[in-house]
């Protein structure tokens, strides 16, 4: 009797153990070699880009202080300092950048915040023969068809099969015809767009 009691405590001691070691959530997770991890949250809408404008402020200099626009090319010209790589770069992450540059040779122990008043670079442009055209805040996952729902839908003018997508890849561009009609009969995959990208609607044949 005494070695079945010893032998359920041990029992009771290992199980408690395997739980604390693989246990999450109360739910027991076979060792897989696969990260269970959650993914972090998407910081998508924190990234810097092209023609964003900054806000920064730096401690007791206001003569350096104000609004900033970040250049087509993703620098940032900012006062006795060389132009700072911004693109790709968290609010947080370019107050770190130009704290070091302010820092060697400027100012000492300077204190920087950085804050993002338009987001210009995170946006596409529905142009052309569409109800309401103009530029519209871009989202992750943004279809061409979403797209010109946003702009109202195309105009009663508008040739909606040769509708045109303009990228910008690197210093260049590329256009792709679309035609959205058979995306929306469920003919052709919807087209994800990306910032930055223009749809064009055309005006349709006479």
């Amino acid at each position: 009797m005494r070695m079945k009691r010893l032998v359920g405590v041990l029992l009771g001691v290992i199980l408690v153990g395997l739980c604390l070691f693989g246990c999450r959530d109360g739910v027991v997770r076979p060792d897989t070699g696969l990260d269970v991890t959650p993914p972090p949250e998407s910081a998508a809408a924190d990234i810097l880009g092209p023609m964003d404008v900054l806000d920064i402020r730096v401690y007791d200099e206001p003569e350096i202080s104000g609004e900033y626009r970040v250049d087509g090319d993703g620098t940032l010209s900012f006062p006795f300092v060389e132009p700072v790589t911004v693109a790709g770069l968290t609010p947080q992450q370019v107050a770190g950048s130009l704290r070091a540059a302010l820092a060697d040779g400027y100012l000492v122990n300077p204190v920087v915040n950085v804050v993002v008043k338009e987001i210009n670079s995170r946006k596409i442009f529905v142009l052309g023969h569409v109800k309401k055209p103009g530029p519209y805040p871009y989202s992750d996952g943004m279809t061409i068809v979403e797209a010109i729902a946003l702009a109202g839908g195309v105009a009663s003018d508008g040739a909606l099969n040769r509708t045109r997508l303009t990228r910008k890849v690197g210093t260049g561009e590329v256009n792709q015809t679309v035609q959205v009609s058979r995306i929306a009969n469920g003919d052709e995959s919807n087209v994800t767009l990306q910032p930055s990208d223009i749809v064009f609607v055309p005006q349709a044949a006479i």
